[in-house]
Formats: C-alpha cells, sequence, structure tokens
C-alpha cells in the first residue's frame, strides 16, 4: 500500500513539472451578427485546424458568417458568408479523401455547407438536408 500511494505521488508530482499551456482566450467580436442581442445570443462550438499548413492551429467558428482565427493572437485570418446562421458546432473533416481537411457547418435554410480551409466553398456545395428548418446537429464518420 504505501508503495502504491508512493507511485501516484511520483507520478503526480512528474505530471506537475510539465511546462504550464497557455490557457486560450477566445473572445467574440461580431461574426457577422449585427444587433446587441448578437453578444448574449447563441454560439456554434468551434473547431480548431491547421488552414495553412503552417504546423500552427487556426479557430474556425460559426454564427452568421465562418470566421478563421489565428490560433496565437485571435486575429481574423478570414471571413466566409455563410447565407444563414450556424446553429450546430463546426467540424472538420477530409471528406473527399484528397488529404486537405474541409470545414463543414449546418445552418439555416436546412442546409449544410462544406468549405476548403481558406473559407472558399467546395463546388456543390451548399446542399439542402430538408426543405426547412435549421441543421442543429451534424456527426460526421
Amino acid at each position: 500500500m504505501r508503495r502504491l500511494l508512493w507511485t501516484c505521488l511520483w507520478i503526480l508530482a512528474a505530471s506537475g513539472a510539465q511546462a504550464a499551456v497557455p490557457v486560450p482566450v477566445l473572445k467574440w467580436a461580431w461574426g457577422g451578427c449585427f444587433g446587441s442581442w448578437c453578444q448574449t445570443g447563441w454560439y456554434s462550438s468551434p473547431a480548431v485546424v491547421d488552414i495553412d499548413g503552417d504546423g500552427r492551429r487556426e479557430v474556425v467558428a460559426g454564427s452568421y458568417d465562418l470566421v478563421a482565427l489565428d490560433g496565437l493572437d485571435g486575429a481574423l485570418r478570414w471571413r466566409a458568408a455563410n447565407g444563414g446562421r450556424v446553429w450546430p458546432g463546426v467540424a472538420i473533416a477530409d471528406l473527399d479523401d484528397d488529404g486537405r481537411a474541409d470545414i463543414v457547418v449546418g445552418r439555416a435554410g436546412g442546409q449544410v455547407s462544406v468549405h476548403r480551409l481558406d473559407g472558399s466553398l467546395r463546388s456543390g456545395w451548399p446542399v439542402a438536408a430538408f426543405a426547412s428548418g435549421e441543421v442543429r446537429s451534424l456527426a460526421l464518420a
């Protein structure tokens, strides 16, 4: 029992010795929504992905527009008009097996959009997932 306690304390001490990771802070900056209610309204969950191949991840988030923010300082990298509010979180996946990630968002009007890493729409998108309403959840496999 004493040996187990010593091992646990050693693991805790060793894990505490690692360099501290800075806590990321993401502040909303009117992501395409123009009204006072936007500051207290809904927000989709952001995703992180390296959009430019520099080895650093950026933050991609949706509101009425889709935005990419620098992962280090939060500076706007690009903004893409989305054509409707984004309800579910932003999803990242390589949909066509070309080795590059795609950005997938569900939005108002029952539509799903797929964007390239530079924010431009992929050919053939958006598509209507259903006739009306809003896409409020995404799951990619």
